[in-house]
């Protein structure tokens, strides 16, 4: 396998200009993204149904939206939420 590198690792821009399609599959992702938020807001209003507490959707978006823009630049995984795991 090799020698895995340890700790984080360094923050960069994401690459776009090596990426000569990335115009064919901005109108995707910008779905996926909204369908993402949607089940987010369904998950959170759920479970502040439950709990009793409120959940304020702008304030979501921006939490979502900056902690996918941070995430770009550590090569990490998108953040979403999703029922099954959120019940575990």
């Amino acid at each position: 396998i090799g020698k895995v590198p340890s700790g984080l690792p360094a923050p960069a821009l994401p690459r776009v200009a090596d990426f000569p399609q990335v115009g064919q599959v901005v109108s995707g992702g910008l779905m996926i993204g909204l369908i993402g938020f949607l089940e987010l807001i369904a998950i959170a209003q759920t479970y502040a149904a439950k709990r009793g507490y409120s959940v304020d959707t702008n304030q979501e978006f921006l939490a979502l939206g900056a902690g996918n823009m941070v995430g770009s630049f550590f090569s990490a995984f998108p953040i979403g939420g999703s029922f099954s795991r959120t019940a575990v």
